[in-house]
């Protein structure tokens, strides 16, 4: 009888010990076309920051970001006023190879290039910042850093250049990220949005904006260029979510998703309704369910011409959105709908709760 109960036992134990490894998901054995954009599984990823200033509030930021993650490690390193402009200051490319050397990396985070507003000097010709042969010469800039990464087998997420202060600065940031986005769209590298998350919602500078908590503060600092430390450790979250989310299709718990940045076109959306917008004639703005996307939220944003007198003033949806998206509380309801895309869930028994009989 003993002998019987101790069998018994031992079989409860080992048929749990097989359903619980049955439920644990099967990342050794998933095929490698799904693996994702960072290839397969792995325990730890190293992570490696670079640029310039920029980039220093960046790796500090994903430092205290990834903290208590034992699959993150995080390194960097940055130089003050270097780009990829003017190689006889620093340059990146020749100094990646040893870098690289010395700190094997799964992952680099590029973030440069608000100094590369400058003239560059090609064959002892000068060439002023945004002609022909200065985008064609920093294109391929571009491209060297992105080739010495990818030809070590390092994931590259390019991160976007934030609005800047200085009207001029702020115009020669925007070429220079443009570019930026380009090559990596060319490169089939990642890029991260920064310039819609940090502006106002007309577009213009703004210092302040929701930190990682929900909560309104500054987070530009006074020279309209870096950021507090509340800004960095929001750049860095962003950073982070998107390789998080490539771990996850690793993992085999997520789906890939597609390597694009989306694109509103606001002639696409004329005469359409904004959701929760009260329109100029006193009626109300309205959506239905139905039309709100599973894949991207932003689709939803539409442009209602808004009469004062016999003016009319256009209401940019892509702009309206975007505020929406920025401001939202990350898990509010609000930060599901705008940027999750998912539609709320409602109370049984509220009356908007329109599953109930019809008598």
């Amino acid at each position: 009888m003993r002998r019987s109960r101790s069998f018994l036992i031992l079989y409860a134990v080992l048929a749990a010990s097989l359903v619980a490894g049955a439920w644990r998901p099967a990342v050794a054995q998933q095929s490698p076309q799904n693996t994702g954009y960072l290839g397969k599984s792995r325990s730890e990823y190293s992570i490696f920051v670079f640029g310039d200033s920029l980039a220093a509030g960046l790796w500090a930021g994903s430092q205290r970001v990834a903290k208590g993650n034992r699959r993150l490690k995080i390194k960097g390193r940055f130089k003050e006023s270097s780009g990829l402009a003017r190689p006889q200051f620093h340059d990146w490319a020749s100094a990646l190879p040893k870098i690289i050397e010395r700190n094997p990396m799964d992952i680099a985070v590029v973030f440069i290039g608000s100094n590369d507003n400058q003239s560059i000097r090609m064959a002892d010709k000068q060439h002023e910042f945004g002609s022909p042969e200065w985008i064609a010469y920093y294109r391929a800039r571009v491209d060297q850093i992105i080739k010495v990464l990818k030809s070590n087998r390092i994931a590259v997420y390019w991160v976007e250049l934030p609005p800047m202060l200085s009207a001029t600065h702020d115009a020669a940031t925007r070429k220079i990220s443009q570019l930026h986005r380009e090559q990596a769209a060319a490169a089939n590298v990642r890029f991260v949005e920064l310039r819609k998350i940090f502006s106002a919602p007309d577009g213009s500078y703004t210092d302040r904006g929701i930190d990682v908590t929900g909560a309104p503060r500054r987070l530009r600092s006074t020279d309209g260029i870096h950021f507090l430390k509340s800004g960095n450790t929001k750049v860095a979250k962003l950073v982070i979510d998107v390789i998080n989310k490539d771990i996850e299709v690793s993992d085999g718990v997520r789906e890939p998703e597609p390597n694009t940045v989306a694109a509103i076109s606001e002639a696409d959306l004329e005469g359409k309704p904004i959701f929760g917008y009260s329109l100029g004639s006193g009626e109300a703005a309205t959506l239905d369910p139905a039309d709100l996307p599973k894949a991207d939220a932003v689709t939803i944003a539409r442009v209602t011409p808004r009469r004062s007198g016999d003016a009319a003033e256009a209401i940019t949806g892509a702009a309206v959105i975007e505020s929406l998206r920025t401001t939202a509380i990350p898990g509010s309801a609000a930060g599901r709908l705008f940027v999750d895309g998912e539609w709320p869930k409602v109370p049984p028994g509220r009356i908007d709760d329109f599953s109930w009989p019809v008598q």
